[in-house]
């Protein structure tokens, strides 16, 4: 991420905050587009993908515990320090994934 800061040794002028932060967000919107753009050509081209449509017939239900469970509980950012999100953050993703997918065989 740029800031005023690691663009002292290359530039002699201080850059303002505000123009590193249009940059940042021109950069992510670049890449943004540019997924965008690269799985409509995916799509076009009649590529399947099974990982994404599993994650879409579940995506409901992924909806619904992570607003329960991220939003009113915050389980992983409470005792988030970088080694332990690398750990709980997966075995979230993991076992979101498996409670979604029961709860639509289920159909609760």
């Amino acid at each position: 991420m740029l800031n005023a800061d690691s663009t002292r040794g290359f530039m002699s002028l201080n850059v303002p905050n505000i123009f590193l932060s249009f940059v940042n967000e021109i950069a992510a919107l670049f890449l943004c587009f540019g997924l965008i753009v690269g799985i409509g050509y995916l799509g076009a081209e009649n590529y399947k993908s099974r990982f994404l449509l599993f994650y879409g017939e579940i995506s409901y239900e992924i909806f619904l515990l992570h607003g329960a469970l991220l939003v009113k509980y915050n389980p992983i950012i409470n005792i988030a320090t970088f080694g332990s999100l690398l750990i709980f953050f997966p075995l979230f993703v993991v076992l979101a994934t498996l409670i979604s997918y029961i709860f639509k065989k289920v159909r609760l």
